[in-house]
């Protein structure tokens, strides 16, 4: 509890700009909440952003439109999603596919879906 304080207390009291994030807002005491002034939430993409934001990332890969279909089809594509899949495959944009990348998004938002909540880097 005292370390709790002690946070709350140093949050109040910081004169520069202090920035968190998180993915597990409704974890976060409300009296933690009520020292942020501003909350914002990162839904995921807009269907009509998702192939855009793919292209975006991999400008040199020619999607068709049943490509573009199955990506506007994913639920809960977010932009963290789409840079994870570039950061795997930057490197081999010359060899790497459509399909391959969409296979690769369906997995990160079904990995990213089927995790457990939990803070922090351990699961308990």
């Amino acid at each position: 509890v005292s370390f709790t304080n002690e946070i709350l207390t140093q949050m109040e009291h910081f004169g520069q700009i202090f920035i968190c994030s998180t993915n597990l807002p409704d974890l976060i005491d409300h009296a933690a909440m009520r020292r942020f002034s501003w909350k914002i939430t990162f839904l995921p993409l807009k269907k009509e952003h998702k192939s855009k934001i793919v292209t975006d990332y991999f400008p040199d890969v020619h999607f068709d439109k049943i490509s573009f279909k199955r990506i506007s089809s994913l639920p809960e594509l977010t932009a963290g999603d789409v840079k994870c899949v570039w950061l795997k495959f930057r490197n081999l944009t010359d060899h790497i596919t459509p399909g391959v990348i969409v296979e690769a998004l369906k997995d990160e938002v079904t990995f990213r879906n089927s995790r457990q909540k939990t803070v922090g880097f351990l699961a308990g």
